[in-house]
């Protein structure tokens, strides 16, 4: 993505969290081929998972899916059979 706004080909990243700036973007950054606005929006970020109800019934108590770990426990019940191998 910085490579792709420091040529032209993207006018401007309009989320840009700063846990996933990568290492492309520093060396750009300290060039002067992408411009640095980045500051507080006043947001809270979250990260966690969203699910439907059928996949909370797999994964019972009070903290749901709460883990990666959890997540695979139950993963050949939810994931596609192409996935499935790549992740269970």
């Amino acid at each position: 993505m910085w490579r792709a706004v420091s040529e032209g080909q993207l006018d401007a990243a309009l989320e840009v969290w700063s846990s996933n700036v990568t290492e492309q973007y520093r060396p750009l950054n300290s060039e002067g081929k992408v411009e640095d606005h980045l500051g507080s929006l006043g947001l809270v970020a979250r990260e966690g998972f969203v699910y439907p109800p059928h996949v909370a019934s797999l994964c019972p108590g009070p903290a749901g899916l709460a883990s990666v770990e959890e997540l695979r426990r139950i993963c050949h019940v939810v994931a596609t059979p192409r996935h499935r191998r790549q992740i269970c």
